[in-house]
């Protein structure tokens, strides 16, 4: 290329880059001044931290929604009787019971304006409580602790209480039946022994 065509390539491209620069550094137009828009914001009333914590065991033996989650380490597997208020109610159809995600149960909390520990209660005997309702105060659910439930499909680490399915429940009645029974008959006598 000749000295004097870069010179033209040059100056042709500092014109057009000039005249691109004012061409889009034109004046602009100011924004709508209007005022800003206020917004209302609604949260939840503040906590009354003057109410005690409610203990963690009843006085008859049945633990608060606290006390089962602090003792979940411990009665890991053992029968335990809770105590507390609905959050939350999660019930699928009985015949779609394992079409649903979770399994049915329903959140236990001690207090509603305080329901940062809840417990989920799981099981198919929850249907036989009738018509469970956000709010409804539980006196005593009893079943077993744990952290996961009896089909594998809830995990709580901080724990959660399985409520005996029903089955189990009309197999143990029947073999309380049967030892009453066997206790009004005769001795049995081993005749194999001298």
């Amino acid at each position: 290329m000749c000295p004097w065509q870069s010179r033209f390539l040059f100056r042709a491209a500092s014109v057009l880059t000039l005249v691109f620069v004012l061409a889009c550094g034109g004046e602009k137009e100011a924004p709508d001044e209007e005022a800003p828009k206020t917004v209302r914001v609604r949260l939840p009333k503040p906590p009354d931290l003057s109410k005690p914590l409610p203990p963690l065991e009843w006085d008859d033996e049945v633990y608060s929604v606290r006390g089962a989650l602090e003792s979940s380490q411990d009665l890991k597997g053992q029968p335990v009787s809770v105590r507390g208020v609905v959050v939350e109610v999660r019930m699928c159809e009985e015949s779609d019971e394992w079409k649903c995600m979770l399994p049915s149960h329903i959140l236990l909390t001690d207090d509603l304006d305080r329901s940062a520990k809840r417990i989920a209660i799981v099981g198919n005997r929850l249907r036989d409580f009738g018509e469970l309702r956000v709010g409804q105060k539980i006196h005593r659910l009893d079943g077993t602790m744990g952290t996961v439930s009896h089909d594998g499909r809830l995990v709580a680490i901080e724990g959660l209480v399985n409520l005996e399915p029903v089955e189990k429940i009309k197999k143990k009645k029947k073999r309380k039946r049967r030892s009453k029974r066997g206790s009004s008959r005769s001795k049995r006598i081993d005749i194999t022994r001298p």
